[in-house]
């Protein structure tokens, strides 16, 4: 969901700016740049607007764990550029508690783990995490 908005904004604004600005061929490089810029943008400031709908939202709703899933894939593929390689995936249960302990490898171990972990979650990090106010929102919403 957050991907394909990323994508449909890069590819309309590219689409605008050609069609509105200039019908020359040698500025579509500078759309899709721009666009790329203004993509990464909207895209974050959807998720902000979505985070005081999400906070009021129970924590076993699907919408809420499909966009946090979706802005995981977001972030794996699209942002950081990872390939995820799971091994063992079918030994996961698929309902009842799980407590899953991060190796931390990378400060990327929980948008990995959300994105591979096809059910809610929820992650408690260290006091210092919530002294900054958007992380501080954010793991609120996510619980």
């Amino acid at each position: 969901m957050i991907t394909v908005l990323y994508f449909l904004t890069v590819l309309g604004f590219t689409a605008v700016m050609h069609f509105f600005v200039t019908q020359n061929y040698y500025f579509i490089p500078l759309w899709l740049f721009l666009g790329l810029i203004v993509g990464f943008i909207i895209t974050v400031l959807f998720i902000i607007i979505q985070l005081p709908i999400l906070n009021k939202l129970s924590f076993l709703n699907r919408y809420k764990s499909h966009l946090y899933r979706s802005v995981a894939f977001y972030l794996d593929h699209i942002v950081f550029r990872l390939k995820i390689d799971v091994e063992g995936k079918e030994n996961i249960p698929k309902d009842g508690r799980l407590t899953v302990y991060a190796n931390h490898k990378s400060y990327a171990d929980p948008v990995i783990l959300m994105e591979v972990i096809n059910r809610p979650t929820a992650f408690t990090p260290k006091m210092g995490v919530y002294k900054l106010p958007f992380m501080h929102m954010l793991l609120t919403s996510v619980g």
